[in-house]
């Protein structure tokens, strides 16, 4: 929910008790929602690619409860059922919502002593680019409402800068009159602005009065804060200019699914900030209302996305078939549920729409959006992102947004300085693995290539005609001052959308199930191309080698090694001999780079920083592996994030070892397993898996808040990929892979 306090209303949460069947089975499963009831159910090769070859059922919920005790109109609020969903209570309907992605709320009138509440939901794919998953996967609420109630939703907060100082707050209240604060308005004087660097909010006592002269309160949290973007110097925050340093990302959970999960949130945006962003994109949809709680919290900035879809369909199954029935209740409930949250500083009516481009009719569509959300917010300007500007150019759409936002398409900024506001939406797609540095020889030189056996070459060589790779888009930027700033491709990789080289026919992604484009690996693995936007975006010192130095049997070869840093020059050593200095004056490059012939040792790297501080990174040529290194990760909420590493008897990692492991869990619960490989089949949740180029990650859930976790790791046997020894006594003497032909992926295997 919105974090708010209500005097008239009460909430209390309603997350557990549920159970849960797929399609018509006859059994029910007892679970606790938020709950994805597609999540590791196993995939299938004839099922949609885009969806991650999963087979998503359809889906019923049910809740048996007792009548609420007290006075009141009761009712059940759902944050998010994806999607289509319908509500019975007691076998009578009482409502649901198409969309899955926002709240609705159904009445509880008729009680008996003992009641049922049975939510089905329908997501048959494919209906999304991406691994959606099914069901509840929002948080649920019991609402009592005595007397007339003003709605968090109802009320308007905004703020606005005054010459002296001060600042003016003013509030309104859908129709009714807002008594506190008097007349709808207060004086802040010498305010703390929020922004993402001092994230500073506050409190808001409302009452106001309806024509019946019925009061209710709410108190309110925001934050003091204005939002200009303009033609000529970018986004205005607070008055001065600042640069949107942004991400997109897809509110999906990897290895723990498609519903909401709080200290995962938490996990990708500490990411986040690590790496020096300052701003989230919401792809494609709105998210949970958590997230944007934790925007206002930590200090980021929210581009606010309402469709993927509008009339145009992309998928079979997706929102277009609900769009005329829905779409302005739709964008209504997304704004005001999310207007009062300082991080939103732009609406986005759609990305990438088939109606911005192909067919009549979208220029007044989207005029008639940018209605729609002005009528309920004028604070923050709409947009969308384009992938066809030169069609939305003449139609109508590009004009009738406020801000124009590229999804690619890099030579459109100079086309629209001082026409248009504008930033990039979506930029930089880049197709990598994490830790995976692929080459072919040709006279000596190790030559980096794009992909190879469903791998992607960490150092990106592919370049897409459709969109310019990383350091491009980064330089488009730079030498785009007008340009308010850009939300890169993307956070972690994600399920579905296997994209990768070589392959026209999607059938053949297989067995590739997750995406490539992440910064961070599916894991939140950290991939090379996240310390390239660490370099030039964050404020802290900044040195990163690659490739990996283990490289037996190439001794002699010449390898390129890259250097990102946000230092002036870097000094690069092998075995202590220097190879030389680089400067990036001496570049256009936004990375340094040696060429170096290999030989067993210690590859150093020192980067001086422009105040002089020496900032270094190293490559050491790994032995056998002698243990399995265990760090905690991240731990929020309960739970606890593990990094398992294989080392050598100095503490390498061993990159190239894919060893099965075993875990075992004391003081909490295994919830998953993940290596980062988008090809692996195994549950997530399955208590052994392989490493991934030397990694895995554990997902722990302690058995209190009281105890901290921890976990072992044990070796199973491995021989050249193929699994020699599953425990079961039976014999295991065959590919992975071939193990993985359609409904792929029971534990035993």
């Amino acid at each position: 929910m919105m974090l708010a306090i209500l005097a008239a209303a009460a909430l209390t949460a309603f997350n557990e008790g549920w159970e849960v069947r797929r399609g018509d089975a006859a059994s029910w499963t007892r679970v606790a929602v938020p709950h994805d009831a597609a999540f590791d159910v196993g995939y299938a090769r004839d099922e949609d690619p885009d969806q991650g070859f999963v087979p998503v059922p359809v889906a019923t919920y049910r809740k048996t409860f007792a009548k609420p005790a007290g006075r009141g109109r009761f009712s059940v609020r759902f944050d998010g059922v994806y999607m289509d969903s319908s509500v019975t209570l007691n076998g009578r309907p009482v409502g649901g919502r198409r969309n899955g992605y926002l709240p609705f709320e159904v009445p509880l009138e008729g009680l008996g002593e003992t009641n049922v509440l049975e939510v089905r939901c329908d997501a048959r794919t494919p209906n999304a680019r991406w691994y959606q998953g099914c069901g509840i996967q929002r948080d649920v609420w019991l609402v009592r409402r005595d007397g007339w109630t003003l709605e968090p939703e109802a009320v308007a907060v905004t703020t606005e800068l005054l010459p002296d100082g001060s600042a003016r707050v003013r509030v309104t209240a859908d129709g009714a009159r807002v008594i506190k604060p008097a007349n709808g308005e207060l004086i802040v004087r010498e305010p703390k602005l929020w922004t993402p660097e001092a994230p500073n909010l506050r409190w808001l006592d409302v009452m106001a009065e309806n024509a019946r002269g019925e009061r209710d309160t709410v108190r309110i949290r925001y934050g003091i804060r204005t939002v200009e973007f303009t033609k000529d110097r970018g986004l205005l925050l607070n008055g001065r200019p600042y640069r949107i340093k942004g991400l997109c990302r897809h509110e999906t959970f990897g290895a723990l699914g498609g519903a909401f999960n709080l200290a995962a949130t938490k996990r990708e945006l500490a990411m986040c900030k690590e790496m020096g962003v300052n701003a989230i994109r919401t792809a494609h949809n709105p998210f949970s209302p958590q997230f944007y709680d934790l925007c206002d919290e930590m200090g980021f900035l929210v581009k606010d996305e309402a469709f993927d879809e509008w009339r145009l369909p992309k998928t079979a199954n997706g929102y277009s078939r609900f769009f005329d029935a829905c779409w302005t209740n739709d964008l209504r409930t997304f704004v005001r549920r999310d207007r009062n949250h300082p991080c939103v500083i732009l609406w986005s009516v759609g990305n990438e729409i088939r109606d911005h481009w192909k067919g009549n009719g979208g220029g007044e569509l989207t005029r008639a959006m940018v209605d729609v959300v002005h009528a309920l917010d004028r604070s923050r300007p709409v947009t969308a992102g384009l992938n066809h500007p030169d069609v939305s150019y003449t139609n109508g759409v590009l004009h009738a947004l406020d801000v124009v936002g590229l999804n690619y398409n890099a030579d459109w900024y100079a086309k629209l300085k001082g026409e248009k506001p504008v930033f990039g939406s979506e930029t930089a797609p880049s197709l990598a693995d994490r830790d995976v540095y692929l080459f072919e020889e040709r006279d000596g030189r190790m030559t980096p290539i794009q992909a190879t056996n469903h791998l992607e070459c960490a150092y990106s060589p592919k370049a897409f005609t459709w969109a310019a790779p990383a350091e491009v888009a980064l330089k488009a930027q730079r030498d785009s001052p007008w340009s308010a700033g850009e939300f890169a491709w993307c956070t972690y990789d994600y399920l579905g959308e296997p994209n990768h080289t070589g392959y026209r026919d999607k059938r053949d992604y297989w067995p590739a199930r997750s995406s490539y484009w992440g910064l961070c690996d599916l894991a939140g693995l950290p991939k090379d191309r996240f310390h390239l936007y660490r370099s030039q975006w964050s404020d802290r010192p900044v040195a990163h080698l690659m490739p990996d130095w283990t490289n037996p049997g190439c001794e002699g070869k010449v390898f390129p090694v890259w250097c990102y840093t946000n230092g002036e020059e870097a000094e690069l050593f092998l075995n202590g001999v220097s190879q030389g200095v680089r400067r990036f004056a001496g570049t256009d490059d936004l990375h340094l780079a040696w060429d170096v012939a290999y030989e067993p040792g210690t590859l150093e790297v020192r980067a001086k920083m422009r105040d002089g501080t020496v900032v270094t990174d190293r490559r050491v040529t790994a032995g056998p592996v002698v243990r399995y290194a265990v760090t905690p990760d991240f731990a929020s909420d309960g739970l606890h994030f593990f990094r398992i590493d294989a080392v050598d008897d100095r503490g390498n990692r061993v990159l190239s070892c894919e060893d099965e492991v075993s875990v075992s869990v004391a003081d909490g619960t295994l919830l998953a397993l993940d290596n980062g490989s988008p090809r692996d089949h195994t549950p997530f949740g399955c208590a052994r898996r392989h490493l991934f180029r030397g990694s895995l990650v554990a997902v722990v859930k302690a058995s209190s808040q009281e105890v901290r976790p921890s976990i072992s790791v044990g070796k199973r046997s491995v021989h050249g990929g193929v699994l020699l020894d599953r425990g079961d006594g039976q014999d295991a003497r065959r590919p992975r892979e071939a193990r993985s032909r359609h409904i792929s992926s029971p534990c035993s295997l």
